[in-house]
């Protein structure tokens, strides 16, 4: 019994290993694979970026072609991004004098006790950590590959008259190709992607009647859904024309539409318990300007994501911006802000010859309106490339 009360530790640990059978209220991210740090930082608007690291690959394809002939290598294996909302780690801590707490229960009704005081004092609350890999990507003005895994655990407290948590853990790993085509002098590009994933998950409602008959058999890996699926994605960047006039040049006006995971990326492959959930399509689009200030070269987006999905329309607009500055003592800081959801977003980023760091704090929202109820969130990431 001791094991069982250490679960949600447990499940917090090692979310990564972990992979989903009873639904839950959880809801889903996007993009479903691969979300970046620098994006997040100004509110997940990336569309019109120009090709300049690897995020382009799961965002827009079509900026592939902005890279240069050179081939560039990248790799974010050690350490891993890592995506958590500031709640979690107080939780982490919960858990522990959770489990303290039953320890010290001699009787089923005193350990039911204990049970719905842990969850009602969580009630309302959603925990979330992502943990995402880009193990190895290369990438030149005509391709981009990346292997990459992205793990990402959820714990949600919802129901205070039926005392219970939810548990949703959803982990993909595989290989990702794409390329693009650049046309009428480097102006407008479309760019393919297309993924091979392996998917693993589980998804569960823990209640008292789970702890006390130690009933945890969805979660033996036998009972795991895993499955494997090919999908793929489509996009377009065009830089709108200057018409011979210079603010315009100066300006970089463009617009981008992308198509993710068209027709749904489908688990029909070495189906184990009926597969993963399929990822859910996704087509987006954006609008920016790319001025050069004195020497700072800036970014100005605004995404309208997940236009298919029958939502509240601010929970469908991203938008933000970026300074970049000049490189100084071998270092090229970046500073990005915007708004995500309807809510603030931060971000900071430090090139230092091969190395890369990105920190974001965001706000994302867990209702189906805007401002209705938020998650606060840090990333951050560090990695290389040669």
């Amino acid at each position: 019994m001791k094991k069982i009360y250490l679960l949600a530790l447990f499940l917090m640990a090692v979310a990564p290993l972990t992979a989903f059978a009873e639904p839950t209220t959880i809801g889903s991210e996007f993009p479903t694979l691969g979300r970046g740090v620098r994006p997040l930082g100004m509110g997940n608007a990336f569309l019109t970026m120009k090709g300049t690291d690897a995020n382009v690959l799961f965002y827009n394809p079509a900026s592939i072609s902005d890279f240069g002939n050179e081939i560039e290598w990248t790799t974010g294996f050690i350490p891993p991004q890592l995506d958590l909302n500031v709640k979690a780690i107080q939780l982490i801590k919960d858990v522990v004098n959770f489990k303290k707490d039953l320890n010290k229960q001699n009787t089923d009704s005193a350990r039911i006790d204990t049970f719905n005081n842990f969850v009602n004092s969580h009630a309302g609350n959603f925990y979330g950590l992502d943990v995402t890999m880009p193990m190895i990507g290369a990438h030149n003005r005509y391709f981009a590959a990346s292997l990459i895994t992205d793990s990402r655990f959820d714990i949600s407290f919802r129901n205070r008259a039926f005392p219970n948590f939810e548990i949703r853990s959803r982990n993909l790993a595989g290989v990702a190709l794409g390329t693009a085509l650049p046309l009428f002098d480097d102006t407008l590009s479309i760019g393919v992607s297309a993924k091979v994933l392996y998917g693993v998950e589980n998804e569960q409602i823990i209640t008292s009647g789970d702890i006390l008959n130690n009933n945890f058999d969805e979660f033996k890996w036998g009972n795991w859904k895993r499955g494997l699926a090919i999908g793929a994605d489509v996009g377009a960047k065009y830089q709108i024309p200057d018409f011979g006039q210079d603010w315009i040049d100066t300006l970089q006006p463009t617009v981008a539409v992308s198509y993710q995971n068209i027709g749904q990326t489908r688990f029909y492959f070495m189906k184990k318990n009926g597969g993963p959930t399929n990822l859910p399509q996704d087509v987006s689009a954006g609008f920016g300007i790319h001025p050069i200030i004195g020497f700072v070269e800036t970014s100005f987006m605004f995404d309208f994501r997940e236009l298919n999905m029958n939502e509240d329309f601010w929970l469908k607009l991203n938008f933000g911006a970026e300074a970049r500055f000049p490189k100084r003592l071998g270092m090229r800081p970046a500073i990005r802000a915007g708004v995500h959801q309807g809510y603030p977003a931060v971000g900071a980023g430090l090139e230092a010859g091969p190395f890369i760091w990105n920190v974001a704090f965001y706000g994302m929202e867990l209702g189906q309106y805007t401002r209705q109820k938020a998650s606060y969130r840090i990333a951050n990431e560090f990695s290389w490339r040669f």
